[in-house]
């Protein structure tokens, strides 16, 4: 079975976004690794709002790369998405400046996770959205919030 590693940095909207990333990736087959050395899609959720914790996510990032790297055998290689406000931010920068970083997505995207992490294992395709919605466009995917998410925590409601 096919694993995922979602490490959340930054604010609460970000642990909000990280446990909606991990339903619909569990509604996608998926199962949560214990470790990023586990996982086949590596999710790194961003935050800009401060500076400590955007130091921290691209830190994660060269981490990432990392295991990334080691593995000689491309089918292997996990795929590595940025989301949040970084991404936002600087998509494009992360794409164009980090090679191995598969996807690039804002928060208003994070319902597209389970799609463009299709694209990419299946195309070989790297994605970039980071384009804000207007209201009337706007998903809001609560509804794909399971009673039964692990890292629901209150934090994440405030």
């Amino acid at each position: 079975m096919r694993k995922f590693f979602i490490q959340t940095f930054g604010c609460q909207m970000n642990d909000h976004d990280s446990q909606k990333m991990e339903a619909l990736l569990r509604m996608d087959g998926y199962a949560k690794a214990d470790t990023l050395k586990d996982a086949d899609i590596i999710v790194i959720n961003t935050c800009s709002i401060r500076e400590k914790p955007y130091h921290k996510a691209m830190s994660a990032i060269g981490t990432a790369k990392k295991g990334k790297m080691a593995l000689k055998d491309s089918a292997q290689k996990p795929i590595i998405a940025v989301t949040g406000c970084v991404a936002s931010h600087d998509g494009d920068y992360i794409l164009k400046n980090f090679p191995y970083v598969d996807i690039a997505i804002g928060p208003d995207h994070v319902s597209a996770l389970p799609q463009l992490v299709r694209d990419a294992e299946e195309k070989k395709q790297r994605s970039v959205r980071t384009e804000f919605y207007d209201l009337e466009d706007y998903e809001f995917p609560t509804s794909i919030l399971p009673q039964d998410v692990s890292t629901q925590s209150f934090k994440a409601y405030v």
